[in-house]
């Protein structure tokens, strides 16, 4: 057996003989000790240190265990006396808790009791000897410290952060429980960085990957937008961040932290596709505002050269064979030009369009008739369209180009052949929808019309330019750039919508989305013929050309002509010769005074006149004034002989 060290053998004397040591060794190591004589149990002696930290004068304190046993708590006095019975029946259990009292202040002190019972040869116990040590900071400590602790976890999932480690040596990785929520996986997980690795999309793993082993070679810290899926196969995005560790001036891991930015991503991707597509609108608006300017000029020119081929037909009765066929080319070249900026005026979406109420079933019906005779053969075209009632209030003739325009670039996507579906359904759209939409919708039924093919598709980053005018990806003189842009306005002008989803080499899907009508007005019967008749006219015309040709023009159909080259000139010329003048043909865009004011002047002199409006662009606004002040009837430039015929006899003879 081993000899007893010197030193405790001669601490054991000195406390043993001198009672100034065996104080000492209680106030600096204890907070109290007691000593209880079981077979006096009402007899128990507690040191003046276990008093004065319970806030207690020992000396008004009896050696009594009633004394403490009144102060401790009842729950930890149930608790400490269990401990003391079992200990007294095997020395084994320990008797060691810590227990609640009650300061002299109130307030609670938290104590760790221990004691040892002295017992005789054979065991039986006669004394115990405790001491007390107060826990009440620490205690405190732990309490704020546990208070923090779940301050940061609850912070953790309110802001869905969390923490992590790696340490390569131990290929061990660390995650806080926030992370294994974010990454749905079982706290009972042997996490790796090769498991942690996985955890992100392949597309995404080589970019975490380098991050660490540069964060741990080259100590460069790291921040990390990743696309992760979830141990449920659900798809997340997180923001990670990355520091090394460095201890004594060596990196021995990496640390950082994980954050769920899902909402924020989708959030962040939504202002971006909104603001796209506000800066794609005011971006549209723009080249509209071009566009028109540049078809009211155009449409005024083809005016004068239509009016002139028109009269050389009207007159040209000498003309040999291959002369007229030169007037029919004119003419041809002319309608093909005037449909060219009919699809420009469309794009401007100002244009103030004749509409009627449509069966668009029909219409598609009667385009389809007009396509198979125009597209490739090895082009099929199939429909599949509702059987309900498809009744729309638009223009025809727009919606007719529009069809033609998406069906054609359709089947130029399929050099090779395949197939065209073309159909039609009902679509409600709700309030959500139309506040979403980049366009001006109003929440109720709509027709949906989809045109799909089977094409080589559109690349990404075209799809945000194809209804630009002027942009196309045919090869030169395949194409103008303006039949999608022409689309886009004629549906803008109809209160709709229209999506694009195209993929490279996938094909692709027009859905367009117009207001559904349930009105049952007739549609208009359409003229061919030139009707002739008799009265005086007002010709007002700022372009020469256009005065000239239209008054052989009229006076060709039997009428007398008047001409005015401007808005103030026809004033002076209305004030001398009302009485005699029948109607009114102004054209509205003029300078010095434009047709609208000069027809506002003259219905103050002649209430009853009349007046058809000519006009290169029948603009809304403009449209709308001429309107408030009783002129409803207007012509566009360029028109065909029969047309302003029919218009001019019309308005003499209401």
């Amino acid at each position: 057996m081993k000899a007893e060290h010197y030193l405790k053998e001669e601490l054991y004397n000195l406390i043993a003989g001198d009672p100034l040591i065996f104080e000492f060794i209680q106030e600096g190591s204890l907070d109290g000790i007691w000593y209880w004589d079981l077979e006096n149990p009402d007899q128990e002696w507690m040191s003046p240190r276990f008093w004065t930290v319970l806030g207690y004068d020992p000396d008004t304190k009896a050696h009594d265990p009633i004394e403490w046993q009144n102060i401790i708590n009842r729950d930890d006095l149930s608790i400490a006396l269990s401990n003391f019975e079992k200990h007294l029946a095997d020395p084994n259990h320990p008797y060691d808790q810590i227990v609640r009292y009650t300061h002299r202040d109130g307030s609670t002190v938290w104590i760790r009791c221990r004691g040892m019972a002295i017992r005789d040869d054979n065991g039986k116990p006669l004394r115990m000897l405790g001491a007390h040590q107060d826990l009440t900071l620490l205690k405190e400590s732990e309490k704020e410290l546990s208070k923090n602790r779940s301050l940061l976890e609850e912070t953790a999932r309110i802001a869905k952060i969390g923490g992590w480690e790696y340490y390569p040596g131990e290929n061990k990785f660390y995650w806080t429980d926030e992370v294994y929520r974010i990454k749905e996986f079982d706290r009972d997980c042997n996490i790796s960085f090769e498991m942690t690795l996985n955890t992100y999309h392949p597309d995404y793993r080589q970019d975490f990957q380098y991050a660490v082993e540069q964060a741990i070679s080259e100590n460069m810290p790291f921040n990390l937008d990743l696309r992760m899926i979830t141990a449920r196969g659900n798809e997340r995005w997180v923001e990670t961040i990355g520091r090394p560790i460095i201890e004594n001036g060596k990196t021995i891991g990496c640390r950082g932290t994980i954050q769920d930015i899902t909402e924020k991503k989708k959030t962040q991707e939504e202002n971006e596709r909104l603001t796209a597509q506000v800066h794609h609108a005011s971006k549209m608006d723009a080249l509209g505002q071009i566009s028109s300017g540049i078809a009211h000029d155009f449409n005024n020119i083809l005016t004068g050269i239509m009016s002139a081929a028109n009269l050389l037909k009207i007159k040209g009765n000498d003309f040999d064979d291959k002369c007229k066929s030169y007037v029919d080319l004119i003419l041809h070249a002319s309608d093909n030009a005037a449909k060219l900026i009919n699809k420009m005026m469309s794009f401007s979406r100002k244009e103030e369009e004749v509409t009627k109420i449509m069966d668009f079933n029909s219409l598609i019906n009667e385009t389809l008739e007009i396509l198979e005779k125009s597209i490739d053969k090895k082009i099929t075209l199939a429909t599949n369209l509702t059987d309900k009632k498809t009744w729309i209030k638009g223009n025809n003739v727009s919606l007719e180009n529009m069809i033609m325009n998406l069906c054609i670039n359709a089947s130029h996507a399929m050099p090779d052949g395949g197939r065209i579906e073309i159909s039609t359904a009902y679509y409600f759209v709700d309030d959500l929808y139309c506040r979403t939409s980049s366009f001006e919708l109003i929440p109720g039924n709509y027709i949906q019309l989809k045109i799909t093919d089977e094409g080589e598709g559109i690349a990404a980053e075209n799809l945000t330019k194809i209804f630009e005018p002027f942009f196309t990806t045919k090869e030169p003189g395949k194409g103008t750039g303006l039949g999608l842009a022409a689309v886009f306005g004629i549906i803008k002008a109809h209160h709709g919508a229209i999506m694009v989803h195209s993929e490279k080499g996938a094909g692709s899907e027009f859905e367009i989305l117009l207001p559904l009508s349930d009105s049952s007005e007739k549609p208009e019967q359409s003229h061919h013929t030139v009707k002739s008749g008799e009265g005086t006219i007002l010709l007002v015309d700022d372009e020469f050309i256009n005065r000239i040709t239209g008054k052989d023009i009229l006076e060709s159909l039997g009428y007398t002509v008047i001409l005015a080259e401007n808005g103030a000139v026809s004033i002076n010329v209305f004030k001398e010769m009302s009485d005699r003048i029948d109607l009114v043909l102004m054209d509205v865009s003029m300078p010095e005074m434009d047709g609208i004011e000069a027809l506002k002047l003259m219905r103050t002199r002649k209430p009853d006149l009349k007046a058809i409006v000519t006009t290169g662009h029948a603009e809304s606004d403009k449209m709308n004034r001429l309107k408030e002040i009783g002129f409803f009837i207007y012509i566009k430039k360029p028109f065909g002989l029969s047309e302003i015929s029919h218009k001019v006899f019309n308005m003499l003879n209401q």
